[in-house]
């Protein structure tokens, strides 16, 4: 029988090297600590059984534990004992000299249920750990379905995507967040695109004066958290102390992925379009730019982000977007922007007749096309295409020498399916500055979008948009920069019904986050900033870790099944 409430609990805690006995005392403290307040799913930060730095990958093994084995038979005595779940994160010591970073659920009957073993890497990890071999999967108990991400795991889109897609409604992160991009951007994306709880277990900060060589690879963040679904936090931590969080969840809420006025964020998907999610990295388009020449002072752009929209007539929108690309080309050396999603018209109008959207259109597409001719600048606008009596949502990308291609939205928004034909391909258009990719609005939300743009090896993503919610901005706009290492460009429509910026973004170095300029909400004007753009042939995150070669799309066969309707 489904649970259709209950308390969870994120154990916030240390561990130490080589006292795996003293490790395994004070979380059987904590399991009894957080039944007593009511807990039915208690869940331990990553590598609880002993710290986080080896010599070899011999002492590894050495510390590790195997599963199953004393460790966990102890976890699931004290389990059945308080009657509750529980995930906690453990080196597993696997044949040879194999160590695994193993994500294990205990049941209330003692039983070892499951277990999931890491699969990407940063840092020294890949000195310690061999590569998962559980693939991803998820446990159907009377919690809801659960399926577990570890630490890395979360710094692309995959790990979590596939245990969403095989029904979880919790995702359980044991972790032991080294930087705070992970609490600020990445999981939370996690949570937001997926629709799922999210219950992140991590360690706090040691005290600098606290003798352990763990201090030098990573002193790690605290700041534990609680989200629902919809990227609201609902418990989180500090960063220095031990402590327990503790929130009260509804698993099921996590199946309706409706999203907006018909939408709904799984059945919307197009697998068709993400064949390059599964294919070995030689055999990408990116594989293929990564090994092109570059000279970076000839990616460089002066970019920015129009922000423009109603009140007003679609004349006089379009005469306000061109004053504003003029003035920013003119006082800024703006060469490169982008214009709101359907800038020119409120989307009702455009879905009560669509062929007066489309003939004023291709107007706008004459004027825009003369303000890149006069001043020297690329646009990217999104309008209303009529080819021969099917309509198209549609970007342009316009260069002074013309139209160098179009972009047909491929997931389309809520009154737009009533008569727009949806566009079958992601195209990467090829600039002399570099390789331009473009999603509209919703598809942001998307993570196989702005990937397989990533894979098609573009180095700028134009999003035109109009925010429907604060996490599309807060977290997943700087997330998508961020997993992919590209620069984008938000342009938000100046009424959207969510207040927020424009924003420009330049992913930065590890630990780092991103470089971001804002214009607010509201405002008729431009943000600009000058970008890089060599930077985005590059995907480490650090010396070790590429956050697109070291993928396992071996793992992701789940990316490119057919849709199927809520549960």
């Amino acid at each position: 029988m489904k649970i259709e409430r209950l308390k969870v609990a994120a154990v916030q805690m240390l561990s130490f090297e080589g006292e795996e006995q003293r490790n395994l005392a004070r979380m059987l403290e904590r399991m009894g600590e957080a039944a007593a307040a009511g807990a039915r799913l208690i869940v331990f930060p990553e590598a609880s059984n002993n710290g986080y730095y080896f010599e070899d990958r011999a002492d590894a093994h050495h510390k590790a534990t195997p599963i199953p084995g004393a460790f966990t038979d102890a976890l699931g005595r004290r389990a059945k004992e308080l009657n509750v779940w529980v995930v906690s994160g453990l080196f597993e010591q696997g044949s040879g000299d194999d160590v695994f970073n193993c994500a294990v659920l205990i049941g209330p009957n003692g039983e070892l249920v499951g277990k999931y073993q890491k699969n990407f890497f940063i840092k020294a990890d890949k000195r310690w750990f061999v590569p998962g071999q559980t693939g991803f999967k998820t446990f159907d108990t009377p919690l809801g379905q659960l399926g577990f991400f570890v630490c890395a795991d979360g710094r692309i889109p995959e790990s979590a995507r596939c245990i969403a897609l095989e029904g979880a409604d919790i995702l359980v992160n044991p972790t032991n967040w080294g930087a705070p991009d992970q609490y600020l951007y990445h999981v939370p994306t996690r949570a937001v695109e997926n629709r799922c709880w999210v219950i992140g277990a991590t360690k706090p900060r040691r005290p600098l004066d606290q003798a352990q060589e763990m201090l030098a690879y990573n002193r790690f963040t605290g700041c534990s958290f609680i989200m629902n679904p919809r990227g609201e936090v609902l418990v989180q931590a500090g960063p220095d102390e031990e402590t327990i969080i503790y929130a009260d969840i509804e698993p099921a809420a996590a199946r309706d992925k409706s999203i907006g006025n018909g939408n709904d964020l799984f059945a919307d998907r197009r697998p068709e379009l993400y064949s390059l999610l599964v294919e070995p990295y030689e055999k990408t388009p990116l594989s293929k730019v990564m090994n092109e020449a570059v000279v970076p002072d000839r990616m460089v752009r002066q970019i920015a982000a129009i922000q423009v929209s109603a009140p007003g007539t679609a004349a006089d929108i379009l005469e306000a977007a061109a004053a504003q690309a003029v003035e920013a080309q003119r006082n800024h050396g703006v060469d490169f922007a982008v214009l709101p999603e359907h800038f020119l018209f409120d989307p009702r109008e455009i879905a009560r007749d669509p062929q007066a959207a489309a003939q004023f259109s291709a107007k706008a597409l004459e004027r825009l096309s003369e303000v890149c001719a006069s001043y020297k600048i690329w646009l990217l606008a999104h309008l209303v295409e009529d080819e021969k009596g099917h309509f198209y949502s549609t970007v342009y990308c316009l260069s002074p020498e013309g139209i160098v291609g179009k972009y047909r939205a491929t997931h389309l928004w809520g009154d737009e399916r009533d008569w727009a034909t949806p566009g079958n391909d992601l195209p990467v258009f090829k600039t002399p500055f570099g390789n331009v990719g473009v999603m509209i609005g919703y598809e942001g939300v998307i993570p196989e979008v702005a990937r397989t743009l990533a894979l098609r090896g573009a180095d700028i993503i134009a999003w035109p948009t109009s925010w429907r919610s604060p996490a599309e901005f807060q977290f997943i706009a700087h997330e998508r920069a961020m997993e992919n290492r590209i620069v984008l460009v938000a342009a938000n429509r100046q009424d959207s019904s969510v207040a927020g910026p424009s924003i420009l973004i330049q992913p930065a170095g590890y630990p780092q986050n991103t470089l971001a300029s804002e214009l607010p909400h509201g405002r008729r004007g431009f943000v600009t900033r000058f970008a890089q753009l060599s930077s985005s042939r590059s995907k480490r995150e650090t010396n070790n870790t590429d956050l697109l070669i070291h993928r396992r799309p071996e793992l992701y066969k789940k990316l490119v099944e057919q849709p199927r309707t809520n549960r």
